[in-house]
């Protein structure tokens, strides 16, 4: 050892000249080699974790020290829906967002969010958007401290939210993410506050006409009048029922609901639009068989005029103001055996293809709910003597003699029939009018069949539920989400059924066959109604085509704001499996989707797929103290830990954000990480140290 710390090293030489050479390393240059190494590595670390955290905000991802910062202080902070949430939202795959550790919120409807372990000194909110921004603040949204560690949180728009709560005494930021949309539900599910909510709303809309729509309601109002006009002229257009009889059935009644909807929410925006499970009642034995169920002179909508009763398909002659249910055609009614049943609606499930799918939800899966409830009055004798069969069959026979120009109505529900000799041709042995009605040629009394429908006799007073005009009636609401919902359950038992529109058919509607063109019923053309679909992060209300109805009811690349309550048939056990396994997404869908979790991922906070990390997940964190993760890993020491109480970590560099891209095999990477970002704290932790005197 020589004077003044310096060391005495040997160099060897050549054989023939030995030389003895001295190197004096002063510990005063190691320090500053040391120091200028330190700071090379911090600048590196850090550009890397700017890097990071530039690509995870713009995600809205969790954060990176969540679960080991809150394990390190014994920290949880947890969201509860009072509506109870959701048993089937992880059935959903939603573009932008996590898969799992997201909380349902309703619209309306209360969320606890309380933070375990410690009290909280500041709540945030924020709505996390893709494509257009990140992340906005958020306007229609409410957020009531509740005591010290709890707040109350009610969102009103549907969207991904999260919810930040800033530890009291630690400084440590946790947060939570709500995904916000609204939930339908079985009718008979609705709790008493649901019911009477949407009674409420649906009361309101049937009694406003066009100009307290104007006046009164916000911005997506529709009155029952401005909705039930549309229908009845898409319906009982001349060239061909645009909504109904063929492929754009479904995706065209998927908007009307949404539409509906959508007023009802501008009443009352806790609201969403139940579903009736039809199988229900035919197990049950209950239901359709209770004709007091369907008195539609009591309850809360007896007597309830309607606001055009002018409004009505062109061969519906009713005189009267109300909704009227006649639930027979001249007295003869469906058994009840023709009541959907499990059967029938399996049945939709199992089709074969896309086509086979639109043209079964239309006949036995629901169709005859309508004529059930509907029904015939104002019959002649001729047209109530007429054979059973042609009588539940009588809407086709009137409405083909009308689109084939046979039979005229006039607004004064007085009608006119051309001469008996042209009905032969034109009608009975017409080869395109049989395809429309099976053996309408084998009618056995074709004269009788004509005078029914052309001498003057009958008054044709059609329920409501019968025909063009149904959306008057309040019963017709609920029916169509049920097969959105059997829809959407085939989507995610049977995938691999794509959604390919029939590009040859047998046939897009019904009326094709005396030379429709079939509007409404073709892959692009324009649904009738606005539907709310997520475009670019944002939910938007506006018409698309019948094909992108489809695909956004589609769980495993859903854009719609709503969900269903459950994919569950109990009372079905022997024809339906209720859903519970996670289906996979489809392969347009980018998202973390935890698979398998690794120590260290488990610790980064990141998501892991064949024992490696995935390279798509760049999670994120803000306002994390350098206690929390110092505490995490064994390089810091027990030194280090000793000393962290007596430094000032409210100021400088000692409070800063760490964010780590992780892709790389797990093994590696966890002593990498460990001792770069272990290096970077206890470089910032000195750096806020007084620094030390001179030698």
């Amino acid at each position: 050892m020589l004077p003044g710390g310096g060391k005495l090293r040997m160099v060897p030489t050549t054989t023939d000249r030995l030389e003895e050479e001295f190197s004096l390393v002063m510990p005063q240059e190691r320090r500053r080699r040391k120091r200028a190494w330190r700071w090379v590595a911090s600048v590196v670390a850090l550009s890397v974790m700017s890097m990071a955290i530039s690509r995870g905000t713009r995600r809205g991802e969790a954060s990176l020290l969540a679960r080991p910062v809150s394990r390190a202080f014994g920290l949880s902070l947890r969201a509860v829906s009072e509506c109870g949430g959701s048993s089937v939202l992880w059935a959903y795959t939603i573009r932008d967002a996590p898969a799992e550790g997201v909380t349902l919120a309703e619209p309306g409807c209360p969320v606890a969010v309380r933070l375990e372990g410690d009290g909280v000194s500041r709540w945030g909110l924020s709505r996390i958007w893709s494509g257009r921004a990140w992340k906005s603040a958020v306007s229609r949204a409410t957020l009531r401290r509740s005591d010290e560690s709890s707040s109350e949180l009610v969102l009103w728009e549907p969207g991904l939210y999260r919810a930040e709560a800033t530890a009291a005494k630690t400084g440590v930021v946790l947060s939570v993410l709500l995904r916000c949309l609204y939930v339908r539900r079985e009718v008979r599910d609705l709790t008493a506050t649901q019911r009477d909510a949407y009674l409420r709303a649906l009361g309101a809309v049937f009694s406003s006409d066009e100009e307290r729509e104007r006046m009164a309601h916000a911005s997506g109002y529709r009155s029952i009048a401005h909705i039930a006009r549309r229908h009845v002229v898409g319906a009982s257009a001349r060239s061909g029922d645009q909504l109904h009889d063929g492929l754009g059935f479904l995706p065209q009644h998927m908007a009307l609901s949404n539409e509906f909807e959508k007023a009802l929410q501008a009443v009352d925006a806790r609201v969403a639009l139940p579903y009736w499970d039809f199988t229900r009642d035919a197990e049950g034995g209950s239901g359709p068989g209770n004709p007091a169920l369907w008195d539609e002179t009591k309850g809360v909508f007896a007597w309830r005029p309607r606001v055009d009763s002018q409004l009505r398909a062109p061969w519906n002659f009713s005189p009267s103001p109300l909704v009227t249910r006649p639930r027979a055609f001249c007295g003869v009614s469906h058994d009840l055996s023709e009541w959907p049943t499990c059967a029938e609606h399996r049945g939709v499930v199992d089709a074969d293809s896309l086509e086979q799918l639109l043209l079964k939800v239309q006949g036995p899966a629901h169709g005859i709910v309508h004529m059930m409830l509907g029904g015939l009055a104002g019959c002649g004798e001729t047209l109530a003597s007429l054979d059973r069969s042609i009588l539940l069959s009588m809407k086709d026979y009137l409405q083909l003699a009308w689109r084939l120009d046979l039979l005229e109505f006039a607004e004064n529900a007085s009608y006119a029939c051309v001469p008996r000799e042209a009905w032969e041709l034109r009608y009975f042995d017409n080869p395109e009018a049989n395809r429309v009605i099976i053996r309408l040629a084998d009618v056995p009394d074709r004269d009788a069949v004509y005078d029914a429908l052309c001498d003057g006799e009958s008054t044709w007073i059609w329920g409501e539920q019968a025909g063009a005009d149904s959306p008057w009636d309040p019963s017709f609401w609920p029916m169509h989400p049920t097969l959105d919902r059997l829809f959407q359950y085939k989507r995610l038992v049977d995938p691999e059924t794509a959604i390919d529109w029939p590009t040859s058919p047998s046939r897009s509607c019904k009326w094709e066959e005396i030379g429709a063109a079939c509007v409404g019923h073709r892959p692009r053309d324009l649904t009738a109604f606005t539907s709310t679909v997520l475009d670019d992060g944002v939910y938007e209300s506006r018409q698309v085509t019948n094909i992108e109805m489809l695909r956004a009811a589609d769980p495993r690349d859903y854009r719609l704001d709503y969900i269903y309550d459950d994919f569950a048939w109990d009372h079905c056990a022997d024809t339906f499996d209720n859903l519970t396994v996670v289906p996979e997404p489809l392969d347009a869908v980018r998202r973390p989707r935890p698979l398998v979790h690794s120590d260290l991922c488990d610790a980064l906070g990141v998501y892991v797929a064949d024992q490696g990390c995935a390279s798509r997940a760049v999670p994120v964190a803000r306002g994390v103290d350098v206690v929390a993760y110092a505490s995490r890993f064994p390089f810091v020491g027990a030194t280090l830990a000793d000393k962290l109480d007596q430094i000032d970590l409210t100021s400088g560099l000692a409070r800063f954000s760490i964010a780590w891209a992780c892709a790389f095999a797990t093994a590696p990477l966890r002593v990498l990480t460990d001792a770069a970002i272990t290096l970077l704290i206890g470089t910032l932790v000195r750096r806020v140290k007084k620094r030390p005197k001179a030698d």
